[in-house]
């Protein structure tokens, strides 16, 4: 389990499968640790204004999948893949630049686009 696991008990996750539960883990680091990376693009200047409207946006739906997948909702898998194709696309960018920011958001958004992956093969 992620860092992320230490922000909900444990009996919040429990109805959730192994795929599941680390694709929510993923999703609470990227809606985190992505916004923080969002603003270091800002400040970097307008060379990366495209990379921090992604991260934004990643960031945003990060967070949403994460209630999604913790509700266990109904309509997850659409969620899930608006996520993945968003992530996709904030991934690239954020490899475009070497920042340690924009690696380490790299790093987080690569690891919860397997995550989420594997949660969509194991629900669909």
């Amino acid at each position: 389990m992620g860092q992320a696991s230490s922000l909900y008990p444990e009996q919040f996750s429990d109805h959730l499968e192994p795929e599941l539960r680390d694709a929510l883990d993923d999703c609470i680091d990227v809606s985190q640790v992505v916004a923080w990376a969002s603003d270091r693009c800002i400040e970097t200047g307008p060379e990366q204004a495209t990379c921090a409207r992604l991260c934004n946006e990643v960031s945003t739906l990060g967070a949403v999948a994460a209630e999604f997948v913790a509700r266990d909702a109904e309509t997850l898998p659409v969620v899930l893949d608006a996520y993945l194709e968003t992530a996709e696309i904030a991934l690239a960018e954020l490899e475009a630049f070497d920042d340690p920011h924009t690696e380490e958001a790299a790093m987080v958004v690569e690891r919860s686009i397997d995550s989420v992956t594997a949660a969509l093969e194991r629900i669909e």
